[in-house]
């Protein structure tokens, strides 16, 4: 899995996709058992939220068999499973996002998925047209080493010719917090 990632990022490919760092932070714990026959070993893998997926080893020949390895290779197996359910759920959050348009209320909990995947939101709440929030990811050029969300009032249309025009981090209020009125700003 390790070839494939560099692969990936040598190629560039950095649309919304899993990384093995993904997969090994949902990963609490495994187990191992030998079965009775000393040929297979099973590991079981708890995961954070408590789902467990198991993974198993085996030779024809219990003479062949090593502790180590069973362990690698039984570990590896129950990992592997973690892409495809990881996968559905970073798909299924993606269709969310592609079922919102500019029509479609959202909460803030909604909100905070579209900005992973680089939308821009505004609450039908604020004051002025052209304003919306973004969620900025640091790079190797940012002083910030977190993401954080920033407003961008420079396309603000307003009738007040001091109203600030520029970008600048924001933190959401309660009201912000508890609105039902956000929307994809396109």
């Amino acid at each position: 899995m390790v070839e494939i990632e560099k692969m990936v990022q040598a190629k560039g490919l950095n649309a919304p996709r899993l990384r093995p760092e993904d997969i090994d932070a949902v990963i609490e714990s495994a187990e191992y058992i030998m079965m009775p026959s000393g040929r297979t070993m099973v590991c079981e893998m708890t995961l954070k939220n408590g789902f467990t997926v198991r993974g198993e080893t085996t030779c024809a020949d219990p003479r062949n068999f090593d502790e180590e390895i069973g362990r690698k290779n039984s570990y590896d197996n129950a990992r592997d499973q973690i892409w495809m359910f990881e996968g559905y759920l970073l798909k299924q959050r993606l269709y969310k996002i592609q079922c919102f348009d500019e029509g479609t209320d959202l909460t803030f909990g909604d909100v905070l998925v579209c900005m992973e995947f680089g939308g821009k939101l505004a609450r039908r709440g604020w004051n002025g047209n052209g304003i919306f929030i973004e969620r900025q990811n640091p790079d190797e050029n940012s002083k910030m080493s977190s993401p954080y969300i920033f407003i961008d009032t420079t396309g603000l249309k307003s009738d007040n010719p001091d109203a600030p025009r520029k970008r600048t981090p924001w933190a959401p209020s309660q009201t912000d917090l508890l609105a039902v009125d956000w929307y994809v700003v396109k």
